[in-house]
């Protein structure tokens, strides 16, 4: 068989797009870059995104557990009652509450939550305003300016701090929930990408390891083809 009758598909190529093959190639290869930078770039944001919020909520759930000493109304009236019996009737009824008021993710990573997703940032900052608030509270029991209202406006706003711890452990709750969810999509997300990435490399491997042959086969005709037949009209013309 005359293999000069046959012209071989890299040489068809090479004669179709000519020198401006070199330049496709270029720019398929400046993209490819790009993207496989902003791949990169969006695997740390998305990880950083999902350690924010694991650290978010643990440290919400730490505080939870101290703020709900702060939500029965029964409780806030046993206190109310203890004290009466305790002080005299003209001391001022200032119960004295540790609290803690640092919030060590949110004051160091405060200004990451625009990182994250609208609705968890409008639920993580209901629970922290909510929260602060609660800490201010507590905290004010200590102030002359509490002491100085009287008792029975100090036992309204007793009972109040209390009805505002209830709030504050729906709103945490609200925030876990919000954040779990995130946690846990953001986790399928990169387990896909796993799988993803496994397929790709599983699919390069078998692609390099099965068509090695038919490519060479193919340059190799292309070479003989290039070395033989370019010749042809020249040795006919002679």
């Amino acid at each position: 068989m005359d293999i000069c009758s046959h012209e071989p598909t890299l040489i068809a190529f090479g004669k179709f797009f000519g020198a401006s093959a070199s330049i496709v190639f270029a720019a398929i290869a400046w993209l490819t870059n790009k993207f496989l930078g902003w791949c990169v770039w969006e695997t740390s944001r998305l990880l950083d995104r999902y350690e924010l919020m694991k650290a978010l909520r643990a440290e919400i759930r730490d505080n939870m557990r101290g703020e709900r000493y702060y939500t029965s109304q029964q409780d806030a009236a046993a206190l109310i009652e203890r004290m009466e019996r305790a002080l005299p009737a003209e001391a001022p009824l200032m119960p004295y509450i540790a609290v803690d008021d640092r919030n060590l993710i949110l004051d160091g990573e405060g200004r990451s939550l625009r990182k994250l997703p609208l609705a968890t940032i409008e639920t993580v900052v209901a629970y922290y305003t909510a929260s602060v608030g609660l800490t201010r509270q507590l905290i004010d029991f200590r102030e002359p300016a509490f002491a100085a209202i009287g008792r029975e406006r100090q036992r309204e706003v007793i009972f109040d701090t209390y009805r505002e711890g209830a709030e504050v452990i729906r709103l945490g709750e609200a925030a876990i929930a919000n954040l779990t969810s995130n946690v846990r999509k953001y986790w399928s997300a990169a387990l896909a990408a796993c799988v993803l990435v496994a397929i790709a490399l599983i699919a390069g491997v078998w692609a390099a390891a099965h068509p090695t042959q038919t490519f060479v086969a193919s340059v190799n005709a292309a070479v003989e083809w290039a070395s033989t037949c370019d010749k042809t009209p020249q040795s006919q013309s002679n």
